[in-house]
């Protein structure tokens, strides 16, 4: 799968939502600038009863379906107490369809068995909330369309590292913070664009550069009353 592919997805997707399936509670959204309006409160009844396609993925399983809500394309995983639904707004690549499927088994993972009794306790809510957001926007490359900030402690490593990457990172040293687009924007002269694309996940995988993923503005919890 290509670094430009990841990016492209990245955009495609609107909202993911994740609910406690039995009891019909959202647990977890966000909101990629988008403007689909969903009532929590029949998001079980709205989705489940639609019309289901089973979507063959590489290994040949079955855990994740399509879902056509208006007109966007939502991909489904229920899997123990929780669904996943992921809406995008054209096709995506299998990459997403295998990330909704991790996505769902991650939540079952994760919440273990208080799951299963879960009623909607913002304590443990609460508790999970920053390892919710850090899996999706891994497993999505979300953090692709939010600004990047340095390392300064990293800094004194970069010169072990190749001319892009110095050249990526010199771009911060009179902004804060720099989107990946701004980036593809400044380069796209002298590297093409999966190469500039492939080295900004490197120095994010090697900590040279940080992810922005605490923007209030996009990252909604519904706050659920017990």
């Amino acid at each position: 799968m290509s670094f430009r592919q990841k990016f492209q997805d990245a955009f495609m997707i609107k909202k993911i939502l994740v609910v406690h399936t039995e009891k019909c509670i959202p647990i977890f959204e966000i909101d990629l600038r988008s403007e689909i309006e969903i009532d929590p409160s029949i998001i079980c009844d709205e989705l489940e009863t639609g019309t289901l396609t089973q979507m063959q993925e590489t290994l040949g399983t079955t855990e994740v379906f399509r879902i056509q809500y208006y007109s966007f394309t939502v991909l489904t995983s229920i899997l123990g107490p929780y669904s996943v639904y992921l809406f995008a707004e054209a096709e995506t690549s299998p990459i997403v369809e295998a990330g909704v499927k991790e996505l769902a088994k991650w939540f079952n993972i994760i919440m273990g068995y208080d799951g299963i009794e879960w009623s909607g306790s913002e304590e443990i809510q609460e508790y999970f909330k920053d390892s919710i957001i850090k899996k999706v926007m891994e497993l999505f490359s979300i953090w692709m369309l939010y600004p990047l900030e340095i390392n300064r402690e990293a800094m004194k490593r970069i010169f072990g590292r190749n001319e892009l990457q110095r050249k990526i990172m010199s771009y911060f040293k009179e902004k804060k913070q720099i989107t990946s687009v701004k980036l593809l924007d400044e380069l796209i002269k002298i590297a093409d664009e999966e190469e500039i694309l492939a080295n900004i996940y490197d120095l994010v995988e090697q900590d040279f550069l940080r992810t922005g993923t605490t923007d209030e503005y996009t990252q909604t919890f519904f706050e659920l009353k017990n």
